[in-house]
């Protein structure tokens, strides 16, 4: 994902105009602030408050930090551009994920 997603041009601009952009690592010891402004280890901020498992995991948060989209793994660059549209236009209140990626084919 890092290396044959995240890497692309295209990807790192659309993100960074659009997003403010955060890496977990489900395995961390780190400590972080979550969104109620408690310490957490990463892990634990991924795992029990994310309920993250399997990686990789794109969430897109709003900006009181509930989670508004959420998605386990990717094919390629083109379905994970398509999700964060599908995040910027707000089409998740509308509609499943599965359904807008079938009108934008």
């Amino acid at each position: 994902m890092r290396r044959n997603v995240l890497s692309q041009k295209p990807i790192i601009d659309y993100f960074k105009q659009h997003f403010l952009n955060f890496e977990v690592d489900v395995e961390s010891s780190v400590n972080l602030t979550d969104f109620n402004g408690n310490n957490v280890l990463e892990k634990i901020f991924a795992q029990r408050h994310n309920l993250v498992g399997a990686t990789p995991v794109l969430a897109f948060f709003d900006l009181n930090g509930k989670r508004m989209v959420r998605r386990t793994g990717f094919a390629n660059e083109k379905d994970f551009l398509l999700l964060a549209n599908y995040f910027v236009e707000k089409a998740y209140k509308n509609e499943k994920f599965i359904r807008y990626k079938r009108k934008h084919r």
